[in-house]
């Protein structure tokens, strides 16, 4: 029998292609009834029926489209009695997603991993979220190990993937859900913090958290509620919280932005004598 849910239970975890992680994360996910889990770096090996995850504890269901290289992969474990299938959308061995239906409406989860010798894992992700519609992207959710440093995703520097990688999502109009580890309950140890969570305005990954339970990877977990939102909600409440808060900026870089996006207004202003050119200069910024 198929289940309706009104919310996923959700873990996001690299687990380093390490079999003990595989078998820990096994038995946590029967534990804790987790409903979706995102994977990077996952336990598989190579048989007569292709690539295959190791340790999927029963009742649950892998989709993913590793191939040889799948120590650097990504994949999605989903409870059987969910309404789920494979969003062929970019898939790769890099990359995986799935279609849930949650609340009778189409809900995407993608796991990516970006490997640290890319040159830029934004162009490697931009590659994948170029395929996806417009009305997808806002129902999903994005678990990517992003190998790149950035304040906002509680990394204590922010390096240039980290910039690009901020700036890709933004620029799909995906809101970064981490919350800055200074609030958590648990703030995990012995992590340089690249795993990012990101979703689109119509589904809300609510309860984001790291629990004060040993991953045995190198990268800790990450669990929340991913949560539908109502299709009569007010648009304007539907959009992104795209601005992180100034203590997690980098902000001479987000100075150096701005001056380069206002350069040319300021140049443009000077120009503005009468307010027939206050509104020829307003009418060209709304064109």
């Amino acid at each position: 029998m198929i289940l309706l849910s009104s919310s996923l239970r959700t873990i996001q975890i690299n687990l380093h292609h390490s079999r003990t992680a595989a078998l820990h994360l096994s038995q946590l996910i029967l534990d804790l009834d987790i409903d979706v889990v995102l994977i990077q770096e996952p336990y598989a090996v190579n048989s007569t029926e292709g690539t295959i995850l190791k340790y999927v504890p029963s009742g649950y269901s892998q989709f993913h489209s590793l191939d040889h290289d799948h120590a650097y992969g990504a994949a999605i474990l989903v409870k059987n009695s969910l309404n789920c299938s494979i969003c062929p959308q970019g898939a790769g061995n890099a990359f995986a997603g799935v279609k849930i239906l949650l609340k009778n409406k189409p809900t995407y989860f993608f796991s990516v991993y970006c490997r640290p010798s890319l040159h830029s894992s934004a162009s490697f992700l931009q590659q994948f979220l170029n395929l996806i519609p417009t009305g997808v992207l806002r129902s999903s959710v994005f678990a990517i190990d992003g190998n790149g440093k950035n304040k906002i995703w509680n990394s204590k520097t922010t390096d240039k993937k980290g910039t690009d990688l901020e700036a890709l999502l933004l620029s799909h109009s995906l809101s970064i859900a981490n919350v800055d580890a200074q609030t958590l309950d648990h703030r995990p140890l012995n992590t340089s913090f690249v795993d990012i969570t990101a979703n689109g305005d119509l589904i809300s990954p609510q309860y984001w958290h790291s629990p004060n339970i040993l991953s045995l990877s190198d990268h800790p977990y990450i669990m929340f509620n991913a949560v539908r939102s109502n299709s009569f909600s007010n648009p304007l409440s539907q959009q992104p919280n795209l601005l992180p808060s100034p203590e997690r900026c980098d902000q001479e870089a987000f100075k150096i932005h701005l001056a380069k996006e206002i350069g040319p207004l300021s140049s443009l202003s000077s120009n503005l004598k009468t307010t027939e050119d206050i509104d020829c200069f307003i009418k060209s910024l709304l064109d």
